[in-house]
This record gives structure tokens, C-alpha cells and sequence, in this order.
């Protein structure tokens, strides 16, 4: 949803350490820069940042990017199994309708409404 959140115009600088700078288009942003460099770019373009006033449920968020990264990007440590044993029981144990609330809240504080709540009689 950051992605989608980005305008396709937006052009974002970074400058390096030997003081050049370079320029990431919308395309950049999307493959080349990290969670948190495009959480920056939203609070730079809307003016108001979800970590800021909403920290406890960006917490949340970082959670489940983590929970995210940790299953995307598992290493084997050695031949057991049993090294992702820490994998499989934060899964069970995700509190994921707290997650899914949380971001909610946090698509709608940039695109109010984009989530809406449902009239079809579900908890969602």
C-alpha cells in the first residue's frame, strides 16, 4: 500500500556521503528504497506522520514487517528444523486482527476512506 500511496511524479533526492545526490523516481522508490526510507516519503508528501501521532500501532505495523521479513527471508542455521521453530510460533501467536486494524488505520490516515468499514454484517 506505500507504493500505491506514492504519486508517480514524486521525485526523491538522497544526498551521499561524497556529496553528490541522487534522484529515485517513482520506479526507484518502489524497487530500490526500504520500509522505513518510503514511511519518510509519505510523511514528506502528505505533511503528517503515522509514527509520530499514531506510535503505538506503527509498532504494530513494524511487527508484522518483521514477522514478514523473518519468512521471507529465513536462513538456515544449521541441518535441524528446529531452527525455525521461532518462525512457526510467532505466526500462531500474531495478534493479526490487531495488525489488520492497525492498518487500516494507517492507509486511511493518508487515503481517508480507502478502507471502509463494511456494511455486510462481518467483523471486517
Amino acid at each position: 500500500m506505500i507504493n500505491k500511496m506514492l504519486p508517480t511524479d514524486y521525485v526523491h533526492k538522497e544526498e551521499r556521503r561524497d556529496g553528490t545526490v541522487k534522484s529515485f523516481d517513482f520506479d526507484l522508490i518502489q524497487r530500490q528504497l526500504d520500509f522505513k526510507t518510503k514511511l519518510q516519503i509519505l510523511t514528506s508528501i502528505y505533511g503528517k506522520s503515522f509514527e509520530t501521532l499514531h506510535p503505538s500501532e506503527y509498532q504494530t505495523i513494524l511487527g508484522l514487517k518483521n514477522l514478514r521479513d523473518s519468512i521471507v527471508h529465513s536462513k538456515r542455521k544449521s541441518d535441524k528444523l528446529g531452527t525455525f521453530s521461532h518462525i512457526f510460533k510467532e505466526s500462531l501467536s500474531f495478534d493479526y486482527e490487531k495488525t489488520i486494524l492497525a492498518v487500516r488505520d494507517f492507509i486511511n490516515f493518508y487515503q481517508p476512506d480507502w478502507v471502509e468499514e463494511c456494511d455486510c454484517g462481518g467483523d471486517f
